[in-house]
């Protein structure tokens, strides 16, 4: 019998939201009326102008409160509306046929509410697979590297001299920390400064590049830099040309002839594998032999353990073995054909202690279910023997972790870094409250590295992102 009232329920509902919005389509064929909310002002702003572009109506753009819900609108388009998953709140602010959550997930959604009033939610899964894995592995880098040496990304080309095979990790590791301006989301995440002046989520972090597909310039044949080339087309898939360059180069790592002028023109970043050139040759040209090496493990050629393999966990993977050289174990439920030769795959029946002990450095990337909450407790690092310095980085969800748990063990010195980009409680800093005693303990801790929620952001993955949201809507004409 509750069944069977659930399900009136539920179509009674059905049907009244089908006639109000004229057979449950848009009033106007083609057209939709959207409203875009709690995004940041340069997201918020570029999706209002494509979807006027594309023949939408825009009722609102900027933060949702009672009074800007437009319950009118066909569609919301949303990133972190927390008030989602407050049943009653949904009920009593909605549009009239779904959601288009412009995240991953949709975890910030209540299921329960959605199926009673017969709204659909789309998500964006695929826009921030490579930023959040780029950001992932410069997280890794900059706890055994320290702080970044370069200039920032406002600095423009960044040129490396005196350059051979030796150096190619650390002067990656910087390139990384560049690009993913980690040493500010460090700053931002640590004074808890997760909003702007209007109470938004910030967007400088959608200025930030993405290595995968940088323009990559090598001039000179002194030191052949087959490293370098291993890691940034094998690992990042980077376009690499080259002038006066050695022919195997030209052949195994694809490496582009070209001009001079135009490499020096073109170029992102610049190595110059030739005596004619010098420290002072540029504003920002960088000794290659005095950046920093790390003290306690190497990445390249390290045993990695990957949490998840969906795909950002397999984008990871690819750039750790592909790139540099690593040994990939990998923990999932399901296994991927194509990571064939790439990882390990371990049995998921072992406990999760097991591929975290046996490697330098863990990535969690699994999301956020029933079945991964405080996967990572007490028991399992409890488990983890003490006579081995790991890395772990998060940029799945906080709540993957007991943060006690983590806590402990790192106080306890037997975690070399926790690499985060989801700090204790973050959704709280995300909507402006304080942070509690955990989170700050977490964020005032030495061996924390802590950002605030920005892997996902880049430049490339904003223009992905505006036409991820594009086919979206298309989704709710059909």
């Amino acid at each position: 019998m509750k069944i069977h009232d659930t399900f009136i329920k539920w179509f009674y509902n059905k049907c009244m939201y089908m006639s109000e919005t004229r057979g449950g389509k848009p009033q106007a064929q083609g057209r939709l009326s959207v409203a875009i909310y709690d995004t940041p002002r340069v997201v918020g702003e570029r999706l209002a102008s494509a979807l006027t572009r594309a023949g939408h109506d825009v009722l609102f753009e900027g933060n949702l409160k009672p009074e800007t819900a437009m319950n009118n609108a066909d569609v919301w388009v949303i990133k972190w509306s927390y008030g989602f998953q407050n049943y009653d709140f949904l009920r009593s602010y909605h549009p009239r046929l779904g959601f288009v959550s412009a995240t991953k997930g949709v975890d910030h959604i209540n299921r329960q509410a959605m199926s009673e009033l017969g709204l659909r939610a789309d998500n964006c899964p695929a826009f921030s697979t490579i930023p959040v894995a780029e950001h992932a592995i410069a997280l890794a880098m900059r706890s055994i590297y320290g702080a970044c040496r370069l200039p920032p990304l406002s600095a423009g080309l960044v040129a490396f001299s005196n350059y051979s095979d030796e150096y190619a990790e650390r002067v990656v590791a910087q390139m990384l920390m560049r690009i993913r301006e980690i040493d500010r989301g460090i700053d931002k995440s640590r004074n808890c400064t997760y909003l702007d002046g209007e109470n938004r989520r910030p967007s400088e972090p959608w200025y930030n590049h993405e290595l995968a597909g940088a323009r990559i310039g090598i001039i000179g044949r002194d030191r052949s830099a087959f490293g370098l080339a291993r890691i940034l087309k094998e690992g990042f898939d980077c376009d690499i040309y080259g002038y006066d360059v050695p022919e195997e180069l030209l052949g195994y790592y694809r490496v582009k002839p070209d001009s001079y002028l135009n490499i020096i023109e073109h170029s992102d970043y610049l190595f110059l594998c030739t005596s004619g050139f010098g420290p002072q040759s540029g504003p920002w040209t960088f000794d290659s032999t005095v950046l920093p090496v790390p003290e306690d493990l190497s990445f390249g050629a390290s045993d990695v353990a990957v949490l998840g393999t969906g795909a950002i966990g397999s984008t990871i993977a690819r750039i750790c073995n592909n790139g540099f050289g690593c040994h990939v174990r990998a923990y999932n439920r399901s296994r991927k054909p194509e990571l064939e030769g790439i990882v390990e795959y371990l049995d998921p029946e072992i406990p999760i202690s097991v591929p975290i002990s046996d490697s330098d450095f863990s990535f969690i990337s699994l999301p956020l279910n029933d079945g991964t909450s405080n996967l990572i407790a007490s028991k399992q690092m409890g488990e983890l023997c003490l006579g081995r310095k790991r890395v772990l980085v998060n940029v799945g969800r906080d709540r993957i972790v007991d943060s006690d748990a983590v806590y402990n063990y790192i106080s306890r010195g037997a975690l070399l870094a926790y690499a985060t980009d989801v700090v204790p409680n973050d959704a709280s800093l995300c909507k402006g409250q304080p942070p509690d005693d955990m989170t700050l303990k977490f964020l005032k801790h030495p061996a924390v590295v802590p950002t605030p929620h920005e892997g996902e952001c880049s430049k490339n993955a904003l223009d992905r992102l505006t036409s991820e949201v594009l086919a979206k809507l298309n989704n709710f004409l059909m």
